[in-house]
């Protein structure tokens, strides 16, 4: 059974004097515009007939009316703006129904891929272009994040682009859940990370080159010393605790004024204290003695004492030729991890604007199917949130 979302949640006195400031204008004018519509009508019945009220109710009407065209643009609006940021960051945006298996992505994801018309419209659609090598390691990683087992999905695999080579991409996303605990909403970006990929494959396929010929190390070590010095991410050799190689990439983040004054400097700069070493080396060195390659995403601090959100790879080197000897590649990742605390801020914000409202509101997807509606919702419909959110076809109601 999926567990319950392990993410705190704000209570509803908490949430409630910030949501108010997310409220659009026209919301506040339509709610107006409502009540008065609601008064003129007691007083007519309750007080005094009053013979413009027809007019009166129906100019107020007209007005609600326009108003909730205008918050329906208002959203439209929001979402482009999304997109546009999507696409500033490099990251495509897609959104996915579990229970539909039903699809949305933005147009920075179709760029990403070469496309230009969206045909991705659920699941299998997408399927299709994921390489069969990756598609088993993707379905896991959706079914343990759905399942509750991962605070966040996160997977790197092969998809086909338009003209029919794969490209390499980083997908990120998180579930939104019912009281259940059940995933209704998944929602996320993804990366074009085909570059940094061919330089890993090609890091490593220098290092099969020089372990497999002795006779060609010169010629391979300075082919590996050019590759190293372009690669997009940062590169370190690293021998009992002491760097003695490093690109320009990896000085450029560790903010070193270039890759030389990194040689001879103890690795121990990049954590935040003693403490931290030893909770890295508790996960790492164990994957390193087996010869196992590491991988994981962790808190490193500059030479300047600056901390960046990285993704580190490693590899342990021959025993023969360096004495506790590993090869890492580090990459900043703070913008998307930024982009993913800003999504779930959106959420966030999303979810208190429609439990403080006073109107009724729904979220639909195709198909006539309900994702989320508020508690006013389900006080004028008088169904449970369960019912609404279950039902196949909300019509059928």
């Amino acid at each position: 059974m999926p567990t319950r979302d392990p993410r705190p949640r704000s209570a509803p006195d908490e949430a409630l004097p910030d949501s108010w400031w997310t409220i659009p204008p026209a919301a506040w004018g339509l709610l107006a515009a409502l009540a008065s519509t609601t008064l003129l009508l007691l007083l007519d019945r309750y007080v005094a007939p009053m013979p413009e009220l027809p007019l009166l109710a129906t100019a107020l009407l007209v007005l609600a009316a326009g108003l909730a065209v205008r918050l329906i643009v208002h959203g439209q609006h929001t979402r482009r703006e999304h997109e546009l940021a999507m696409q500033g960051a490099h990251d495509g945006f897609w959104s996915w129904d579990p229970r539909t298996k039903t699809l949305d992505v933005g147009t920075r994801l179709l760029n990403i891929l070469g496309y230009d018309e969206n045909f991705l419209h659920d699941t299998y659609a997408w399927l299709a272009l994921v390489h069969p090598e990756d598609r088993e390691g993707y379905n896991q990683a959706v079914a343990a994040h759905l399942k509750g087992l991962t605070p966040y999905f996160y997977n790197e695999y092969r998809v086909r682009t338009h003209s029919g080579d794969y490209c390499w991409i980083a997908s990120r996303g998180l579930a939104k859940r019912d009281p259940q605990g059940v995933a209704y909403l998944m929602a996320g970006s993804v990366s074009d990370i085909t570059e940094r990929k061919n330089a890993e494959q090609a890091v490593h396929h220098q290092q099969e080159l020089l372990s497999s010929s002795q006779a060609n190390y010169k010629h391979l070590a300075n082919e590996l010393e050019i590759l190293i010095s372009n690669a997009p991410v940062g590169i370190m050799f690293v021998s009992d605790g002491t760097i003695i190689r490093a690109n320009k990439t990896l000085a450029e983040l560790c903010h070193f004024p270039d890759a030389k004054a990194m040689i001879g400097i103890k690795s121990t700069f990049l954590y935040q204290n003693e403490a931290d070493y030893r909770a890295f080396a508790a996960l790492v060195v164990p994957k390193l003695i087996a010869d196992e390659a590491v991988e994981l995403e962790w808190l490193v601090k500059a030479i300047d004492g600056k901390s960046f959100m990285a993704r580190i790879a490693g590899r342990a080197l021959p025993s023969q030729q360096y004495v506790r000897g590993a090869v890492w590649m580090i990459e900043d990742i703070t913008q998307q991890k930024t982009m993913l605390d800003a999504l779930r801020h959106s959420e966030q914000r999303l979810q208190r604007l429609m439990n403080s409202n006073l109107v009724g509101i729904a979220q639909g997807v195709e198909q006539a199917r309900l994702i989320d509606v508020n508690t006013v919702f389900t006080q004028l419909c008088g169904y449970p949130r369960a019912s609404l959110l279950g039902d196949a076809n909300v019509w059928n109601l």
